[in-house]
């Protein structure tokens, strides 16, 4: 998911323009105390890394070079012996705030894609399971659950309880936590068309080590989905969700805490095509292929030092292609293996553009009730490790 930072103003008039790709910014000046001036650069503000400046000190007839690097929890610029005379003359709010900002939006980043790892990958990975499930056992039009005889109306409840636990180690962005989602849904079947919807609570919690504090996040979510059956080989679903949620966030500066609080939304969207290429008695593989789309704001807010952050977003579109592969030693155990391949269409941002998320699970029973447990892991994402669980439960009633 991309962020995009747009051209900042810095005390006095100084004008400032981050670009996120190169990390790189125009020259600005600053005069000093007895009258020399200062020419530099503000660099590596929009990547999470540390803040640094860097220029040249026209003092008289001399020149000399100069490299600050600046530490958004300690407050302080330090390096060369120039960074003492510039730091009392350089209000560095607004690198505190680049800095600051560039963090928090990669933990608002990971956080979204965590939710569509768990929402839009697993949860809908296990309800095209069930619709599986329903037409090996009965052909055309399925049935919800796989036994009409159960389920006269064709409404089949079904609940969801998935987490992600994630590990950030790269330079600058140094972060873990996790995301839980719990949800409850119905869905109904209408010849060879499941509808269906679901409506759930969402937790986050990150401890951010690059900012000595931590975010905490919990909200509600929706979603919805429809599944068209086209044959005993072949499906497509259209899915979404939106997500709001209320965030607390606690740093640290200069020894001091600081907090905020801010609204965070989500909103998610995916259309995935399926296919049964072998079907036996005892072994069945599919392989599925799409496109999502994902994108996540935070909203304006002032933390508690007075500091004022602008809304932020960013959005993503993901293609995918995968297979599983399911064993059927009996119709009640369906032990099952997975491995889907994403890549990022939008330009890189913080989650790195490919990904390969890999696990399996086991399926259970048949008739009225169905269910599944599953773990997975992604790989691909350099210096971040992911992990995924989520339990499905279906009932036909």
């Amino acid at each position: 998911m991309q962020t995009r930072a747009k051209g900042a103003t810095l005390v006095a008039g100084l004008s400032l323009v981050v670009v996120l790709a190169c990390a790189s910014a125009e020259a600005a000046q600053l005069t000093l105390p007895g009258g020399g001036v200062a020419t530099y650069q503000q660099n590596n503000v929009g990547s999470g890394g540390t803040g640094t400046l860097s220029g040249t000190i026209q003092q008289g007839g001399s020149s000399s070079n100069f490299s600050c690097s600046y530490d958004a929890v300690s407050g302080q610029l330090s390096g060369s012996t120039s960074c003492a005379q510039i730091a009392g003359s350089l209000g560095v709010t607004q690198l505190e705030r680049q800095i600051v900002g560039a963090r928090v939006n990669a933990a608002s980043n990971l956080q979204a894609t965590s939710n569509l790892q768990l929402l839009d990958d697993m949860l809908q990975r296990q309800l095209s399971g069930d619709t599986s499930l329903s037409v090996r056992a009965s052909g055309i039009p399925p049935t919800a659950s796989g036994n009409a005889a159960y389920n006269s109306l064709n409404l089949s409840p079904f609940v969801f309880g998935g987490g992600s636990f994630v590990d950030d180690n790269r330079p600058g962005l140094e972060k873990n936590g996790r995301n839980y989602v719990a949800t409850i849904g119905l869905d109904h079947v209408e010849g060879s068309t499941t509808f269906g919807g679901y409506a759930g609570y969402a937790n986050t919690h990150m401890n951010l080590y690059s900012l000595n504090g931590d975010l905490s996040s919990d909200g509600w979510l929706i979603g919805g989905y429809v599944t068209e059956t086209l044959s005993r080989q072949f499906s497509v679903t259209l899915s979404g969700n939106y997500l709001g949620s209320s965030v607390d966030l606690n740093r640290t500066f200069a020894s001091t805490a600081v907090t905020a609080r801010y609204g965070h939304e989500e909103f998610s969207g995916s259309f995935t095509g399926n296919m049964m290429v072998i079907s036996t008695r005892d072994l069945a593989l599919t392989a599925m292929a799409g496109a999502t789309y994902g994108s996540w704001q935070d909203n304006t807010y002032t933390d508690s030092r007075g500091i004022t952050f602008n809304k932020a977003k960013g959005d993503s579109t993901y293609v995918k292609g995968g297979t599983a592969l399911t064993f059927m030693p009996t119709s009640v155990i369906r032990p099952y293996g997975y491995a889907t391949y994403s890549r990022l269409l939008s330009d890189p941002n913080y989650n790195g553009r490919n990904a390969l998320e890999v696990g399996g699970g086991l399926g259970m029973g048949t008739g009225r009730f169905t269910g599944s447990v599953e773990a997975g892991t992604v790989l691909l994402q350099s210096g971040q490790s992911n992990y995924t669980v989520g339990v499905h439960l279906h009932l036909a009633v």
